[in-house]
């Protein structure tokens, strides 16, 4: 249902430059005159706004409320989303929307923001923005996007180099991917990448987790010959298969050829045990360090 009008314009996260500058990114709803206004960022101080980019994205004009994290938000490892984020929710059914940001540390004196949208009703869609400051402008640095309720993304900030700086890994997972030809069977689809700052480049690059030299844990619950009995196991009520994704072993030069498993993801090798002692009904799981793994082609992309 409808909030109360908006009247001014909201700031729903300010996140101050590292630069000794002080300006901030200011991510704001402003009124428009309309019932639909942009989300947008201003790079600004307390007397001049440098530089404006809208989201791409409208809401409703009315007063966000702050409530409890959305767990298919995007945000966090693909088992374990980040508890505690101030999310901001705005509109009602398909005009609904919510909405996460919060700074990355890309370097010394640079600091940059991370915005997630998920909105929709029946048909959910989430963007992820990533924007720097480059020369008093706003750039849009990295962004990804999804547009199925079924699908799973997590965007997650680690510092797996050991510089000091995270990178974002980024997972997607469709439990729709592609129909195997010989079973004619419905199987999923995952992708992941990284993505680093490169300070003397000024951009953000995208790896494949071989190039970066970074694993991600496949906690594999079961694995099968053939796609058929994996699909009845996946499909069986009594079993915590559910939401596992089922899933070729070609995928994965580390793992047995022409086999079927039942796996979840994560870059926590210690999530992955966890998940493994949850789940392992057939006995014979394992957890598998992937370090070749498909790439995100579609979804997300370095401008």
């Amino acid at each position: 249902m409808l909030g109360p009008p908006l009247e001014a314009p909201f700031v729903f996260e300010t996140v101050e430059l590292s630069d000794g500058s002080g300006r901030r990114y200011e991510v704001r709803l402003a009124p428009c005159g309309d019932i639909l206004c942009p989300i947008e960022v201003q790079l600004r101080d307390d007397d001049t706004v440098y530089d404006t980019m809208p989201l791409g994205e409208c809401a409703i004009a009315q007063q966000p409320e702050l409530a409890g994290y959305d767990s298919i938000l995007g945000v966090g490892d693909p088992l374990r989303p980040d508890d505690g984020t101030r999310v901001w929710h705005i509109g009602y059914e398909i005009r609904s929307l919510a909405l996460h940001a919060r700074p990355i540390e890309l370097s010394a004196g640079r600091r940059g923001l991370l915005a997630h949208l998920i909105g929709g009703w029946d048909h959910t869609w989430r963007i992820h923005y990533l924007f720097v400051v480059q020369d008093d402008r706003l750039v849009l640095a990295w962004s990804a996007n999804e547009v199925d309720t079924e699908d799973l993304a997590a965007v997650h900030l680690a510092d797996v180099d050991g510089n000091g700086y995270p990178e974002i890994l980024y997972f997607y997972g469709t439990y729709h991917g592609w129909r195997d030809q010989e079973s004619d069977e419905t199987l999923a689809g995952v992708e992941a990448a990284v993505y680093r700052w490169n300070d003397d480049t000024g951009k953000i690059e995208g790896l494949t987790l071989a190039d970066a030299g970074i694993p991600i844990y496949a906690s594999v619950g079961g694995i099968f010959d053939t796609v058929v009995p994996a699909e009845d196991t996946w499909w069986n009520s009594s079993s915590c298969f559910w939401l596992y994704y089922l899933l070729p072993t070609n995928f994965f030069p580390e793992l047995p050829p022409d086999k079927f498993i039942l796996a979840k993801f994560t870059w926590d090798r210690v999530l992955a045990e966890k998940q493994l002692a949850a789940c392992n009904p057939t006995g014979d799981g394992f957890i598998a360090e992937i370090t070749q793994f498909p790439a995100v082609v579609m979804r997300a992309r370095v401008p």
